[in-house]
């Protein structure tokens, strides 16, 4: 049983890492919420808590040894549970944390269904499956947060990728949109727009409303016809 690696973070791949062991190249299987953390640490010196089991088919024909690394041991004993669950297996319950451990273990223990769902490759039955033999033996993964190794920092909540999982964590509020700021006068399209100030006495008003006549005898603008004299 190989209980941990530490080497030199060589690359980075879809779901997996490669570390350099000092000559020695291996290749870890990890969860999506690690792989977004490792991103910003190649070339650097990582540990990667590791389980090693044998995948193959019914009866042995063929069994491919896989490592599978993650940055914390609770991580590690959380895929372990997630994997013997609902019968999800080892890849499925991998790449189904795409989020941090402490909000899949709050949703599981609050029943929510439908925001398991949103993790990859979990449905509704799936997802029933869970609450119902995970519920009550998750209580302490839902304290678990990120620790001071490489990838403290959480994953950023692009959406890009597909299959990347839930935008926010379990029981976050979502942020609440503020309208933009206008400056009072400014103008826009739904700004009213200002009518003219009132004429002084002995002005006549144009019918278009572009302009004010200042003389008795000018044109009006909109008409071309001119106004009557002003009353004296």
């Amino acid at each position: 049983m190989i209980d941990r690696i530490r080497g030199r973070l060589e690359e980075v791949r879809e779901e997996s890492a490669l570390l350099d062991l000092g000559g020695v190249v291996l290749e870890a299987d990890v969860p999506p919420v690690d792989r977004y953390r490792l991103l910003a640490h190649v070339g650097e010196r990582v540990e990667l808590h590791t389980v090693a089991f044998l995948q193959g088919g019914v009866g042995g024909a063929s069994l491919t040894p896989v490592l599978v690394g993650f940055l914390e041991p609770e991580e590690r004993d959380f895929w372990l549970k997630l994997s013997g669950a609902g019968g999800l297996g080892q890849r499925t319950a991998l790449r189904a944390m795409s989020v941090e451990v402490a909000a899949i273990a709050r949703a599981i223990e609050a029943g929510d269904e439908a925001w398991l769902t949103q993790l990859p490759g979990i449905g509704r039955q799936r997802a029933s499956e869970l609450v119902a033999r995970l519920r009550g033996k998750v209580t302490s993964f839902a304290l678990v947060s990120s620790g001071g190794r490489p990838g403290a920092a959480r994953r950023p909540s692009s959406g890009a990728e597909a299959g990347s999982g839930p935008t926010r964590a379990h029981g976050a509020e979502p942020a609440r949109r503020r309208a933009p700021a206008v400056a009072p006068g400014a103008g826009g399209p739904q700004a009213r727009r200002r009518r003219p100030a009132k004429p002084r006495s002995g002005r006549r008003r144009c019918r278009c409303w572009s302009s004010w006549a200042t003389r008795p005898r000018r044109r009006s603008p909109c008409s071309g016809r001119p106004w009557p004299p002003a009353p004296r």
